[in-house]
């Protein structure tokens, strides 16, 4: 048998993993250079721990890194510092503030550093804070003076940080469903917006004198292509049409954005993506509710495969951003700090309730499902309401004290719950916002999905849920998937869940056949 007597053991899609704490057992990834016409490496640092982000400084002299001293501690969360390394193998240690950062970049005079960062989750739970960190652009100068917060006065979540010859540090962002290209200066001034639209973007990669860039973008009924433009993305060239023959024998459909309010007032984000034969007219259809994983990701202007799929099959589809989900800023994205299952249960039920106001909803064919932290939410919505007719949940959560200890990322719980369960705040916040606890008179028809190696969401938390509804006389499955992870599934099993989802769908929605 395997014995360990370390407590990160195990880790999602890796599996089980050799001590951290032993470097024989997991060598570092130190930092080396070759030259480039070949040749035996020449190590520059020897920290004992990996060096992330390699970045060369403008004249060549140095690299900028990042790294953990804290890696071998299990008891410790990521808080990486900024590092340089010249060419003679002298290291600097440029911070040591608790922060965790990432992904350096010089600008082009040398003169600065910058580099995303936020406070470590360290410190968040020592301090037993109400909110998480904040994420921001840092600039320094490469000795580690003259720090500089560069988005200090922007609310969204930078990503990393590109630097241009022109004086500007380009990122991108999530901002209400899209995902676009920001810049600001690297001395500092306002945030401008580059790339416009209803869209999402990524991969930006950037001609060598800053003039052009190219990047991917992704829409609702267009599933990804390559793009060039003008640095100032005036205008726009596509480069691909990967998927043209098969769209051309598809019918899409374009989702309708929604803007609603929670009951208590805070304005909320979604989708509708009208069914097959919807504009027709006619009666009612059947509406599913999908909800996003995370609890900190974000929906929007991008293709899905699924929520297509479902539309094809004559399902309105709803989604939403409910308090949790990035892209709203700081207030928005903790706005169910230590209490998951209220507010954002309140949201998402307020857009079911806003679709059933502007639309031919039929109320007794309405379905809800979500995948992770969304089938965490699946759980705890069938435990509160009976409004809905069926429900899928994929990868869920009921139990947050037993997941705390066999999930292998405790960090969530005992940040966002302030604590531990043997600690009483942190078992009082765990407790309340557990499905398990709530599910006494659940009647909704579930079904359960999940992967048998998950670690992220071991799928104990599952079964917990699959039992308490058949011990209720509740019609419940449960499907398992061998040798598959919280984020990596075969594509003939994810085909199969295709198939066996639709099929729970058409036995509880009972929805009209394709035309």
């Amino acid at each position: 048998g395997r014995m360990y007597d370390w407590m990160n053991y195990r880790f999602d899609r890796r599996g089980y993993l050799p001590d951290p704490r032993d470097p024989a057992a997991t060598p570092p990834r130190e930092v080396y250079v070759l030259p480039a016409t070949g040749g035996e490496p020449r190590r520059l640092t020897d920290l004992n721990v990996d060096a992330s982000g390699l970045a060369w400084s403008p004249d060549g002299s140095r690299l900028a890194f990042t790294a953990d001293m804290h890696q071998r501690d299990e008891l410790s969360y990521e808080r990486a510092d900024l590092w340089t390394v010249g060419l003679d193998g002298a290291v600097t240690r440029l911070t040591d503030d608790e922060y965790n950062y990432s992904g350096p970049a010089w600008s082009a005079d040398g003169d600065r550093i910058v580099v995303r960062g936020n406070e470590g989750l360290d410190v968040i739970i020592r301090e037993g804070r109400d909110r998480g960190a904040a994420n921001d652009l840092f600039a320094f100068n490469p000795d580690g003076g003259g720090r500089s917060n560069l988005t200090a006065d922007w609310d969204l979540i930078p990503g990393g940080p590109i630097t241009s010859p022109y004086g500007h540090v380009y990122f991108s962002t999530g901002v209400r469903g899209n995902t676009h290209l920001f810049r600001v200066p690297v001395g500092g001034g306002a945030v401008e917006q580059v790339t416009e639209g209803d869209r999402r973007l990524a991969g930006f990669s950037f001609s060598a004198d800053f003039s052009r860039m190219a990047y991917r973008a992704t829409a609702p009924t267009e599933p990804g292509d390559i793009y060039v433009a003008p640095i100032s993305a005036a205008t726009e060239t596509r480069l691909s049409e990967v998927n043209g023959a098969l769209l051309a024998q598809l019918e899409l459909f374009e989702p309708e954005n929604l803007v609603f309010h929670s009951p208590d007032g805070t304005e909320v984000e979604g989708w509708m993506l009208p069914a097959r034969g919807y504009e027709a007219g006619g009666g009612d259809f059947p509406m599913i509710l999908v909800m996003h994983g995370g609890p900190h990701g974000m929906y929007g202007n991008d293709f899905s495969f699924d929520r297509q799929l479902l539309a094809g099959q004559g399902y309105m589809v709803l989604y939403t951003n409910p308090r949790a989900s990035t892209g709203y800023g700081e207030d928005f994205r903790w706005g169910t700090w230590g209490g998951w299952g209220f507010n954002d249960y309140d949201d998402v039920m307020a857009g079911v309730d806003h679709a059933i106001d502007n639309y031919r909803i039929d109320t007794g064919r309405m379905g809800v499902t979500g995948y992770s932290y969304g089938g965490y939410l699946t759980n705890w919505v069938i435990t509160q309401t009976d409004r809905f007719a069926a429900a899928i949940a994929g990868a869920s959560i009921s139990n947050w004290v037993s997941d705390y200890a066999v999930a292998d990322i405790p960090r969530t719980k005992e940040s966002e719950f302030y604590g531990p369960p043997w600690e009483e705040r942190g078992l009082e916040h765990l407790l309340r916002s557990s499905p398990i606890i709530h599910a006494d008179g659940v009647t909704t028809p579930t079904l359960f999905v999940h992967g048998e190696t998950d670690h992220r969401v071991p799928i104990e938390e599952a079964e917990q849920m699959y039992v308490a509804l058949h011990k209720q006389g509740v019609p419940a499955k449960f499907v398992r998937y061998p040798e598959s992870y919280h984020g990596g599934w075969t594509p003939w099993r994810m085909v199969h869940r295709t198939w066996v989802q639709l099929d729970w769908w058409e036995q509880w929605l009972k929805a009209r056949p394709a035309m």
